[in-house]
């Protein structure tokens, strides 16, 4: 067993990503040790450790840009962890590999909830003062 030429998480056009804002899509990008038909899946593992099958496919691409399909209704924010694996038929080589990539909140959510708990103290801090 080997492993991909390349393999890491990325945009839509294949560069490089490790973190995503929680309304954007992470791709997979793959590219494999050889030319020639191969059989392609992942396994994408949720931050509350639930695994989610992209389907799979045979592929004539020696680069491959993966999505999960289901994305809108799994995203969550966390660590994420995509296992996957290669299978080469005429030959039976097979590789696999594993990447990581965080999902975080949007700014603006991140912004609301520090101003949420700031009037919640100045809310509390008036009050004693009263």
């Amino acid at each position: 067993m080997s492993s991909f030429e390349y393999l890491h998480t990325s945009d839509i056009a294949g560069n490089p990503k490790s973190e995503f804002g929680i309304e954007e899509t992470p791709y997979l990008y793959v590219s494999l040790p050889r030319d020639g038909s191969a059989f392609v899946a992942s396994w994408w593992l949720s931050p509350e450790v639930i695994s989610y099958f992209d389907g799979g496919g045979i592929f004539e691409q020696r680069e491959k840009i993966i999505s999960i399909d289901i994305w809108d209704g799994i995203k969550e924010t966390g660590r994420w962890n995509i296992n996957a694996l290669y299978f080469f038929p005429d030959n039976g080589k097979t590789g696999s590999g594993t990447v990581f990539f965080d999902v975080i909140p949007e700014p603006g959510t991140i912004i609301l909830f520090f101003a949420g708990i700031f009037l919640l103290v100045g809310k509390s801090f008036s009050e004693r003062i009263s």
